[in-house]
């Protein structure tokens, strides 16, 4: 099988179909750019047999803190509508707001 290059952001990216072809992966690289740079250029696909083993894993994030409030879907819809053309989370938004409602309400 040939070497085949592929053009990407105007790096050339090289594929070797010949492992005994490919360029080695440096065993360390001095800054993140020179990797960056490596990897910019080599597809890693062909490397796919240095990578050791797959391994599986789950990640447990802990609970943010707060309380949860479930909001009917159109509601959730319209309030998420609103916080991106004001620029903000529908967190935050929804904080204001409540915060608001509750000033004019208990004082």
């Amino acid at each position: 099988m040939d070497d085949k290059m592929t053009q990407t952001n105007s790096n050339v990216v090289k594929s070797v179909a010949d492992p005994s072809q490919r360029d080695p992966i440096p065993e360390t690289f001095d800054t993140i750019e020179e990797m960056a740079e490596f990897w910019d250029s080599h597809d890693s696909g062909d490397y796919e047999d240095c990578f050791g083993e797959e391994v599986e894993f789950e990640i447990d994030l802990p609970p943010r803190p707060g309380k949860r409030i479930i909001l009917a879907v159109d509601l959730a819809d319209k309030l998420g509508e609103v916080a991106k053309q004001q620029g903000v989370s529908t967190e935050t938004l929804a904080n204001l707001w409540l915060q608001e409602k509750l000033v004019q309400t208990v004082g």
